[in-house]
């Protein structure tokens, strides 16, 4: 297998360039009640109990909760009404990937189903379309928050408050990547739309034609594809299907981090968390736990 052939630059590149440098569609109506959930979440519920959301996409790389599975829930079904196929079925995946952990969040789960299956039916081979569209999901148990990939699979779990800011994708003959850079931030009140955050975090998932041979292929071939570079390393983890390192950079800026490199047969991950030097030990222990706890 050559893995050499991808002359795409990863999301790592745009990782270290920031390094160096509802409104609602219709009126309320008589009768009807503008209700705020938990999760901030706006929704009306008219005379009769029924809840209405905008049936437009309101929100990108939100987590789907228990709190606001009400929410979630009817308004992945009125964007799939209105024609926004693959945001609503996003929104419906990520409540199907919820532990049934009570009689409300079943019934939500099995009225969710009963709807991917309809769609899985109606739209045939164009439903793997859709999903490939948006492959993220993201939801929250308790106080971790869980970014999964569809597509090239993997979980994370953290419980830090990660912003996206920037995803790619691009497929071409046997060869698909993916890759995410999210900003992490340990107070709630920094997420969102802040540019301040404790922590960076990129992931480059590839999946390639063949299973990879080892997790020793997977660093040579990132190796090359990156260059030498001014980190220095110190080992944590290595297993059949992992490494975990401490990564330093003692230039300009200088930082310190996690990088992990995961295989699962043909798919690749590298996984790197980098923060200032100022952080402290406790907060480092909990950006270490997300690499430790990546499933793939």
């Amino acid at each position: 297998m050559n893995l050499l052939t991808q002359k795409k630059f990863p999301i790592f590149f745009l990782f270290l360039v920031i390094l160096s440098t509802v409104q609602f569609s219709f009126a309320q109506l008589q009768g009807w009640v503008l209700t705020k959930d938990r999760e901030g979440n706006r929704y009306y519920i008219d005379s009769k109990g029924k809840i209405w959301t905008s049936g437009k996409p309101e929100y990108k790389y939100k987590a789907v909760s228990f709190d606001g599975i009400h929410f979630y829930l009817n308004h992945g079904l009125q964007l799939i009404h209105n024609h926004y196929l693959a945001e609503g079925i996003n929104i419906l995946h990520a409540i199907l990937a919820l532990p049934p952990k009570n009689q409300q969040i079943y019934s939500a789960q099995a009225s969710a189903s009963k709807e991917v299956q309809r769609l899985k039916k109606r739209e045939g081979p164009r439903y793997i379309k859709h999903v490939e569209k948006y492959p993220l999901l993201l939801y929250r148990i308790d106080k971790a928050l869980y970014i999964q990939n569809q597509v090239v699979p993997y979980v994370v779990k953290m419980e830090v408050q990660p912003s996206i800011l920037h995803a790619s994708q691009r497929k071409k003959y046997n060869y698909e990547y993916q890759g995410i850079l999210a900003g992490l931030s340990f107070s709630e009140s920094s997420s969102g739309n802040n540019t301040s955050f404790d922590a960076l975090l990129s992931i480059d998932s590839e999946q390639f034609k063949s299973a990879l041979s080892s997790i020793d292929e997977l660093v040579l071939h990132w190796n090359i594809l990156t260059g030498n570079d001014a980190f220095e390393r110190k080992l944590l983890q290595k297993g059949r299907n992992r490494v975990i390192n401490e990564i330093n950079h003692t230039g300009h800026p200088p930082f310190s981090g996690y990088e992990g490199y995961f295989i699962n047969q043909n798919c690749g991950h590298i996984v790197r968390i980098v923060f200032s030097g100022s952080l402290s030990e406790k907060k480092r222990e909990k950006l270490l736990n997300i690499l430790k706890e990546i499933k793939v």
